[in-house]
């Protein structure tokens, strides 16, 4: 399960899987009051720090590079680390992390790497890399929502009631969803007359 800030910031909708177990990676702000297994609370931010900092006995960092799939520029590769946080609350045997994802390079114009941060809970043993891919994972979400608000028109809307609303949603996802199956469709006869793919196809 992956959702935005607006669902990592609010603790009744954590409780509401942790009791169901349903593990998650949802995303919040750097300023998260974020609670250690030592007791201690600090914000996010000041996690990724302690986090991500050099060993003085190894000479690595805490970071660890990874790609999350291609974007409109390429694959999009980002450095992530986890800190372990504390696992009050938690179904037995699971593990709580605070996931942080970081620019490889600063963004055109900056000087800083921009850092996003996620709460994570699942399993104990689960690895660094699942809770990557789960991260990124929105990504896909997003692009399928943006291609139907531009495609379909789910955001153009003005209804005062759900019956009108939930009409409309189901019209537009329905046409988004007949687009991108006669996109693919379409992109696999080019592909076995050897063609060239049409332009702007992705």
């Amino acid at each position: 399960m992956t959702r935005d800030e607006v669902y990592g910031q609010n603790p009744g909708f954590r409780d509401w899987l942790t009791e169901r177990e349903i593990p998650f990676v949802l995303a919040t702000r750097n300023d998260d009051m974020l609670t250690s297994p030592d007791g201690n609370r600090r914000p996010a931010k000041a996690l990724a720090t302690i986090a991500g900092a050099r060993d003085l006995d190894t000479g690595h960092d805490g970071w660890e590079r990874r790609a999350i799939g291609p974007g409109a520029h390429g694959m999009r590769v980002y450095d992530w680390t986890a800190v372990a946080l504390a696992i009050d609350g938690l179904p037995a045997g699971w593990g709580h992390w605070l996931l942080v994802r970081r620019q490889t390079e600063p963004a055109e114009g900056k000087t800083i790497r921009e850092l996003a941060f996620y709460r994570c809970a699942a399993p104990a043993n689960t690895p660094l890399r699942d809770l990557v891919r789960v991260a990124g994972a929105r990504w896909a979400i997003e692009e399928c929502f943006q291609t139907a608000k531009n495609e379909a028109g789910l955001d153009h809307y003005q209804v005062r009631s759900y019956r009108a609303w939930h009409a409309h949603i189901t019209l537009a996802m329905l046409t988004a969803a007949y687009l991108a199956v006669t996109r693919a469709a379409e992109h696999a006869r080019e592909a076995e007359k050897g063609d060239p793919q049409p332009a702007g196809a992705h």
